[in-house]
């Protein structure tokens, strides 16, 4: 793929963003002032993949999604909302957006390998199915004729829309996710600052580039860069850890990682309600709820253990709110009927797919019999810690005796719970309830839950944690990164509240931050495939093309790929099936056409195998590639319209097809692709 044509991809993507975010602006600016454009990048980007959901559930084309947006932007520019004057002054939230998103760009120009080492696959075959069969629910590429409902996919489907509406193909719309997410993030991380610590308002930018202790312990101990990072992913034994910055080097567009936009703009929504709760009038109240709405409301279709901390967060925040107002007549009514419409709607406006949802993989919540070594959690978690010990030490200092309710914990063995409680119950006990107090609380409560509990997973006993630590210590970072740099900005504030910046000396410090970030990724290179997964993909593959790699290693698969994905109408195929984590279900992760099975532990997971259907599909694919006499009935069971022979299929299987029934459709190298005939044509076809 020419860079040309990659760039222009990247202009077409940055373009329709800023199109959505110019058209929502003005509708904003009445009710949240200066805070109007930057809000307006992540919410019009929601209120566009809500819109193009339901076009998808009623089987409307989608494309239909971006007329509202081009409509009011067209509207907007005959009564001239758009001057000179405030574009001019709002061209920092530009900047800051452009800067975070080629920072992440470059990233992946450097490595964009679409690698089944992670999960790669999983998130691409997600959406190519998408972009292939925009309905709702997508259909499951890994499971021929069943829909994705016992996942969330709204990222996803976010990703893919954005593609279909710029013309950008799948492989690429891979390698711009986490770009874009990253970009949104930053503005409302820009956002979040100015609105709680303006003089610092830049320093919660920090929470995309910060890493862990972990890996500052790893790197003194020898090892270098990569090897420690990966090693700080499982410093904790039994589980993995992620973070942003971590998410980046690996290119992890999974969906804890896409939603990690939404999780900002959800707490700076929460955080401007809880702050100006008592200057608004009742329409900018109402506004916010609906803002409130379209982010919490995304949270369980983009990531449902998201909504899982910010459901109870939304209602210890009306608490806050209240408490805060609570001199004011009438108040409690108000705050309460406020936030019970915020919840009551978030749940309903995505109604149709919990109405639909499946799944069986998560069962039950059982106590945690092993709980994180303490020294482990404090690789993980010691940087949030500190700041949060040093702003309670003086009541740990006047009020010893409350020390003593981390005491049964201790006797139980519970270190790492009672290293978290004695801050939670201290930043109590300190009786200033403020929402940067709130947050830390909420983070703190993460971790003492994924101390005490575990949503048990049948598919391991050895790693039963696994899933419940890994899904909510990312959103546990973003609660206490996010908290304790508000928290240590304004005590350094605090004690120095002369600080101040010239105006030359905040342009230096910008020019040279902004150096430093678009220098880092091609100075470094990020070698993340020998680094951090063994393997060396680097091999000079500067492109955004996520199947570049393919073209080197798999030549004759690259060129039926590029067939397949251009071939029109609903298909569905058989290709070989072996484990996950393998260069196995390629063609159903490279096209988005749905495979009979494939990335069998992830569905298995997923829908559990209580009715046989697992075993009977491999079972099935296997009798269709080895015996004549069943490949054309099982091929006809599954409505299979497309057999995959290709060097993993002929490893895999002692392969003997029928004489007729199919027919060559593509035949290049070592690959092979048929048609699976109609019932009545028995086409003699080329074995």
């Amino acid at each position: 793929m020419e860079i040309a044509l990659q760039l222009f991809y990247v202009i077409s993507w940055l373009f329709v963003l800023k199109i959505l975010q110019l058209a929502l602006w003005p509708y904003l600016k009445p009710y949240l002032a200066e805070y109007a454009y930057p809000v307006a990048y992540p919410l019009s980007v929601l209120l566009f993949t809500l819109i193009s959901w339901y076009c998808g559930l009623v089987h409307f084309p989608v494309q239909v999604a971006a007329m509202p947006f081009v409509v009011l932007f067209i509207y907007s520019l005959w009564r001239r909302q758009y001057t000179k004057t405030e574009l001019k002054a709002s061209l920092y939230w530009d900047a800051t957006f452009l800067v975070f998103f080629v920072f992440v760009l470059e990233m992946r120009f450097i490595n964009p390998v679409l690698t089944h080492y992670s999960e790669a696959f999983m998130d691409h075959a997600f959406i190519a199915s998408i972009m292939r069969t925009p309905v709702v629910p997508p259909l499951d590429p890994w499971v021929s004729g069943e829909p994705l409902t016992m996942y969330y996919y709204l990222g996803h489907w976010m990703l893919g829309m954005l593609g279909i509406i710029t013309g950008v193909p799948s492989n690429v719309v891979w390698n711009l996710a986490l770009p874009t997410v990253i970009g949104l993030a930053s503005v409302m991380l820009l956002a979040l600052g100015k609105l709680f610590i303006p003089k610092l308002k830049w320093v919660p930018l920090a929470l995309i580039v910060l890493i862990d202790p972990a890996v500052i312990f790893f790197i003194l101990r020898g090892d270098e860069f990569y090897s420690a990072l990966n090693s700080s992913r499982w410093v904790i034994n039994g589980v993995i850890t992620e973070y942003p910055f971590y998410s980046l080097i690996i290119g992890d567009a999974h969906a804890h990682v896409l939603g990690l936009f939404n999780q900002i703009t959800f707490i700076f929504l929460l955080g401007y309600l809880v702050l100006k709760w008592g200057e608004m009038k009742d329409k900018t109240r109402i506004l916010l709820s609906f803002l409130c709405i379209l982010s919490l409301g995304a949270m369980g279709l983009i990531s449902t253990w998201d909504a899982m901390v910010y459901g109870p967060i939304t209602i210890v925040a009306a608490f806050l709110v209240w408490y805060m107002n609570r001199k004011k007549k009438g108040e409690l009514k108000k705050v309460a009927l406020t936030f019970a419409f915020i919840v009551f709607f978030s749940l309903i406006i995505y109604l149709p797919y919990y109405l639909k949802l499946g799944g069986e993989s998560v069962q039950t919540l059982i106590t945690t019999k092993v709980p994180s070594d303490p020294i482990e959690f404090m690789l993980f978690s010691g940087f949030f810690l500190i700041i949060f010990y040093a702003l309670s030490w003086k009541t740990i200092r006047d009020k010893p005796m409350w020390l003593l309710c981390a005491a049964p914990f201790l006797a139980m063995g519970q270190y790492s719970t009672a290293i978290a409680l004695i801050p939670f119950i201290y930043i109590i006990l300190r009786k200033v309830y403020r929402f940067q107090e709130l947050l830390a609380l909420s983070g703190l409560s993460v971790l003492i839950f994924c101390e005490l509990f575990s949503f048990f997973q049948g598919s391991d006993l050895q790693y039963f944690r696994f899933i419940t630590v890994f899904k909510f210590y990312y959103i546990a970072w973003v609660l206490l990164c996010s908290s304790s740099l508000m928290i240590l900005s304004e005590m350094f504030c605090s004690r120095f509240p002369d600080f101040s910046l010239g105006k030359k000396a905040r342009t230096r410090l910008t020019i040279l931050i902004i150096v430093i970030l678009l220098a880092v990724p091609p100075v470094f290179q990020f070698d993340v495939g020998k680094g951090l997964l063994g393997i060396d993909f680097k091999s000079g593959y500067y492109t955004l093309d996520g199947f570049a790699y393919l073209e080197k290693n798999h030549p004759d698969d690259l060129t039926a790929i590029k067939y397949l994905r251009k071939l029109p109408g609903r298909e569905q195929l058989v290709e070989a099936v072996d484990g996950d984590y393998t260069y196995f279900s390629r063609i159903s992760a490279f096209t988005g056409i749905p495979a009979i099975l494939g990335q069998p532990s992830h569905e298995f997971q997923w829908r559990t195998d209580k009715t046989g259907w697992y075993w009977d599909r491999q079972n099935d694919v296997q009798s269709i590639y080895e015996d004549p006499s069943k490949s054309l009935p099982l091929l006809r069971k599954y409505n299979t319209t497309l057999l995959y022979l290709g060097d993993l299929e002929k490893s895999r299987y002692n392969v003997n097809l029928p004489k007729t029934g199919l027919t060559i459709i593509f035949k290049k190298g070592n690959v092979t692709i048929y048609r699976v005939n109609s019932v009545n044509d028995q086409t003699t076809n080329s074995v």
